[in-house]
This record gives structure tokens, sequence and C-alpha cells, in this order.
């Protein structure tokens, strides 16, 4: 853990005006140098955007996708050594509103995500607005950047639930009527998800978020801390209904597709701040898809 701090350290000297500049030759670099996740990187994104499939178009996308998070690696190092307050005037905040409102309702609020603009970083915009958050996560398998990862998450506030088993402490939290953020982006297995359309393509997706605001009745806001020019963006929109059919297991398939919907919807908006280079299609359902329901 030592060595990382060091390193974080050393990076986090870069100015943040040259943070595009250096992106820019890291992930150019990356980008020739990385086979395996450039194929990953260019066969998703032929596929999401079918109607811009020019192979120079795509793989030029595909390069930004590189270059910007080579510039988050660089960011969060950077922001490892600002106070909260630092912090606080790079960041446009304004859409905080909707997580305002939402709690209005005193039954917490979960927060919609995924790895958009720079996920590492979100935490830190309710603990600016002095809200008290959570934020489930998978602890790594490698320990040394395990503790590092939830030592730059949680330095101001954020209170950090490990995934497995993770319903109890989030119903606890919400019950504070605090916020609780969700990553739902990443390819799901079978057992843990359900089918979605997803950029026009089925693809699993996890139903956690689904269940617990069935169970909870807690408002999902759908929330990104987006890149702009050489700010951030806290980009939100209002709560997302949870549409209630009387029967419990379409509840879940319908209101897992309105999550990843809003997911797709901010996506498009900042395709190349996407984490592309997962394989999110990797899980697919063994029958035709829709499913027809008798």
């Amino acid at each position: 853990m030592r060595v990382l701090s060091l390193f974080c350290l050393a990076i986090g000297v870069i100015p943040k005006k040259c943070h595009a500049r250096v992106a820019r030759v890291v992930g150019r670099l990356w980008f020739v140098l990385d086979n395996r996740h450039r194929s990953i990187a260019i066969d998703n994104l032929k596929q999401a955007f079918p109607a811009q499939a020019e192979p120079a178009e795509i793989e030029a996308l595909a390069q930004r996708v590189f270059v910007s998070f080579s510039r988050l690696l660089l960011e969060v190092c950077w922001a490892m050594q600002k106070s909260l307050d630092g912090l606080s005037r790079h960041i446009d905040r304004s859409d905080m509103r909707f997580i305002k409102a939402a709690l209005k309702k005193n039954k917490g609020a979960l927060i919609l995500t995924g790895h958009l603009g720079n996920w590492e970083l979100l935490p830190y915009v309710p603990s600016l607005e002095k809200i008290n958050n959570h934020a489930v996560y998978r602890p790594l398998d490698f320990r040394p950047v395990d503790r590092f990862v939830i030592q730059m998450r949680s330095r101001f506030g954020t209170d950090l639930i490990p995934a497995t088993h993770a319903l109890r402490k989030i119903v606890a939290a919400l019950k504070k009527n605090e916020i609780v953020g969700l990553l739902i982006d990443q390819n799901s297995d079978p057992h843990n998800g359900v089918v979605v359309d997803f950029f026009g393509r089925p693809a699993f997706a996890t139903k956690g978020l689904a269940l617990i605001a069935r169970q909870t009745g807690a408002p999902v806001v759908p929330a990104f801390l987006v890149r702009e020019k050489d700010r951030f963006r806290f980009v939100s929109a209002p709560e997302i209904p949870f549409v209630r059919t009387g029967d419990a297991r379409k509840d879940i398939e319908v209101n897992t597709q309105r999550y990843n919907l809003a997911i797709e919807h901010a996506v498009r908006q900042y395709p190349e701040q996407w984490f592309w280079v997962h394989r999110r299609w990797k899980t697919q359902p063994s029958s035709p898809w829709p499913r027809q329901l008798a």
C-alpha cells in the first residue's frame, strides 16, 4: 500500500491543467499496446453505434475512451492531494437538487450510477453537500490495492458497504434518510441479474437495485460525475418512479430495464467517458429475448 501511496503522490503533483495533454499521450500509447482491451472496446462501440460504424470513426472514439480512463487515473491521484474545500471549486453541483428533493420523502435515496466520467470521485459530491452517504463496492482480490481504494473512496466520510450481504446495512442507512450509491452498469450472471435491452442488445443486469427499491420504497435517482472541459459536472435527473405491475418478478424486470435506460441515456451524452473496455454483454440469455409472458 505504501508503494501505491507514493506512486499516487508522485502522479498527483501533475497540475490539473496538464491532465488532458498527459492523458492523450498515455491513453494513445495504452490503446496501441493493449490489443485485448482495444478489441473489446472497438467491438462494443461498433455494435452500440451501428450508424457510426465506419472503422476510422469507431477507432477514434475507442482511442478517446482510453484517453478518458487515463485522465481518470490522473484525477484520482490529483484529488488525493486536495482537501474537500479545495475540490469544491472544480465541481458543478447544481444538479444535487434532485437528490435533495428525494430526501424530503424521508426514505433515504438510492443513487443509480455507473462507470461513467470519474466515478471514483463521485462520492465526494454528497460530502461537499454535508449529506451522509454510503457506497456499495466489491472488494478487490489484491489486498494492498483494496486497502488503497478504500482509503481513497472514504477519505471524506463516505461509508463503504461490501456488496456481499449488503442489504441490512443499506436498509439501515435508508432508514436514517441517508443516500446509498450503487454501480449497476456491469455484466451480471443469470442468478443475480435479469435480461434487459442495453444499446439494442440483450444484456444481463444486476437486479439488486430494483429489489431494494421495491422492498424499501426509497426513491432511485440517477447521478454521475462527468468531465466538461477542465471541470467536473455532477449530472443527475429526477427520481425514477418505481413501477408496480402486480407481479413481483415482472416488477424487477421492468424497473431494472428503466434503470439501465437511464444509464444508456447518460452514456450516449458522454460516450467517450464510459468504460467500454468491460465485456458488458458477456453473459447472454440461453433462450430468445424478450421473454414471452404467458
